[in-house]
């Protein structure tokens, strides 16, 4: 299909909203997490010098760069928002069009850390108690109902009575396809795949190192909220810790050959191969973009598997689209 699909989560620094914002930024509006599905990419054209300055707040602010990403093809962003006084999902097209809550209203609870499904076709996400969400819930674990819903906003339905974020902080499941994915559990923090066609659970690993952990779709790795990026015997079920390299957010890239992450508080981002253990800095935080009261960055995931229109080979690592590197975002005020 040609659905290009963006995603997210939540990072750390001060501020109070959490966007998924994707690389240099894309949040056009307040409070926005942008995850990112497909190796989408935010690319903000900059004006020249002199030029009279702009307000962000405002949607004019973004236009070109909306425009620029509707060229990918049909595709939407999701993220988590408060603009109604709680946590909730919302989405928008790629051209800016279709601002709506995705999720159905919650007035008791907050919903956070949405993953769109490879196809583009399904938003997972967690529904906690209020006051666990991107600025409420920091490291403290919770016990969350994890949902699936269609991109259109029907069959809202709980996949999981018992869910959590890794660490705490704002990630919860990992797409293996269409119809597999991982997810943590509230209760033991062991880590479990989920056939969504029968509704079985499958313990991958369990809790170790006093960490929640995430894997990679290779089932080689694993990460953890501050940027603990860990080796990961499957058949074991042994989980072997590496050396933080410092920041957070981490997050693994849909064919498990890297981990982006944010490299310390609101950027720069930056990916690391799993294999070689090679670091690149992918985009620096621009103050321009990036003011202060924004500086909350946490970035995410990159997905191939809808690029098809402008590429026909699979993204690995972080792909390049019109000159600019694909990150996911993640957090915003």
């Amino acid at each position: 299909m040609t659905k290009r699909t963006a995603e997210n989560s939540p990072g750390t620094g001060a501020g109070s909203d959490t966007t998924q914002a994707t690389e240099s930024h894309v949040t056009p509006y307040p409070g926005l997490l942008l995850s990112i599905v497909l190796s989408l990419t935010f690319c903000v054209l900059l004006k020249p010098a002199g030029a009279a300055k702009e307000d962000p707040e405002s949607p004019e602010y973004w236009r070109d760069a909306q425009r620029s990403l509707a060229e990918l093809g049909d595709g939407y962003l999701v993220w988590e928002t408060r603009r109604t006084g709680t946590w909730q999902i919302w989405t928008i097209n790629l051209d800016g069009t279709g601002l709506q809550q995705l999720t159905p209203p919650e007035q008791d609870r907050e919903q956070q850390c949405p993953q769109i499904s490879p196809d583009g076709t399904r938003v997972a996400y967690l529904s906690a108690p209020v006051g666990s969400g991107p600025s409420g819930g920091g490291q403290t674990p919770i016990v969350a109902a994890l949902h699936l819903i269609n991109r259109d906003g029907s069959g809202d339905r709980v996949i999981a009575a018992n869910a959590t974020k890794y660490g705490g902080w704002n990630r919860a499941v990992v797409w293996f396809n269409d119809n597999e994915l991982a997810y943590i559990n509230g209760e033991d923090l062991s880590t479990y795949r989920l056939n969504l066609a029968t509704g079985q659970s499958t313990l991958l690993f369990k809790s170790q190192h006093g960490q929640s952990w995430l894997p990679n779709t290779k089932l080689d790795h694993v990460v953890a909220s501050f940027n603990q990026i860990s080796m990961l015997d499957g058949n074991k079920q042994l989980v072997t810790v590496v050396p933080s390299l410092g920041g957070c957010q981490p997050y693994p890239t849909a064919d498990g050959n890297w981990v982006v992450w944010n490299h310390g508080c609101g950027g720069p981002i930056a990916k690391v191969n799993l294999t070689t253990r090679g670091i690149k800095e992918l985009i620096q935080p621009e103050p321009e973009h990036s003011p202060v009261v924004r500086r909350h960055g946490g970035y995410r995931l990159i997905q191939p598997g809808a690029f098809r229109r402008r590429s026909q080979s699979r993204v690995r690592g972080l792909p390049q689209v019109d000159g600019c590197a694909q990150a996911s975002a993640v957090r915003g005020d």
